[in-house]
């Protein structure tokens, strides 16, 4: 395949995993991100577990911790799975709460629905507990928490440990491009992922939460 048809077929090919990554269950994400890193899962009532993902269920996920040791968590049990700092892939609780902690990275967007059925994309501007300003390439408009139905965090899918070092060492853009698996996120066509931090239908938890101990 010579060079300008490579392309075109990335495009198309990460043009319909964006659509696949963004319509599934949070969950599902960790089917589909590396497992080529360690992510630390944040458990009810449990030690903060770090690993790699050796499996996933709809009902649960398999780790295989860095002793070499193999675990499985629950999902009823699980309530965040994050990488390196704080990279979030999965929420399992709705909290306003984490809305207004979450840092925001410059790479990731926002989607929030309202209970009438509009829907609003663009970057956070500021957020409290009565509402949440979201801003766009021409415009930024306050909602009040009352009026919202959903808030989305979309993000790229983590790179593994490897290249995130890659991506975190590498100042000099030509000496970048020498990893092949970077070039996607240097195009802006990597892969997407939604993780939903709040839904009003669901039971609101804003209990602080933080690791207990590493393992």
């Amino acid at each position: 395949m010579n060079a300008p048809f490579g392309v075109i077929a990335l495009i198309l090919l990460n043009a319909l995993q964006v659509a696949g990554a963004t319509k599934s269950d949070g969950w599902d994400n960790l089917k589909h991100v590396t497992r080529h890193r360690t992510y630390t899962f944040l458990a009810r009532d449990l030690p903060c577990v770090g690993g790699e993902i050796v499996s996933v269920t709809a009902d649960s996920v398999t780790l295989k911790l860095p002793e070499g040791e193999v675990t499985k968590l629950e999902r009823v049990d699980v309530l965040s799975v994050s990488g390196y700092p704080s990279y979030i892939i999965y929420s399992g609780r709705s909290s306003w709460s984490d809305v207004l902690a979450h840092r925001f990275y410059p790479t990731e967007g926002t989607r929030i629905w309202t209970k009438v059925g509009n829907e609003y994309n663009g970057k956070i501007l500021s957020a409290s507990d009565s509402d949440i300003a979201i801003g766009a390439t021409d415009k930024s408009i306050k909602i009040t928490k009352g009026d919202v139905s959903s808030v989305d965090i979309i993000s790229y899918t983590p790179l593994s440990d490897h290249d995130e070092w890659w991506a975190e060492e590498c100042s000099f853009l030509p000496i970048c491009l020498l990893n092949t698996h970077l070039w996607p996120r240097t195009l802006g066509i990597g892969r997407r992922m939604r993780v939903r931090l709040y839904d009003s239908s669901l039971p609101e938890d804003n209990r602080s939460v933080t690791c207990k101990a590493d393992l």
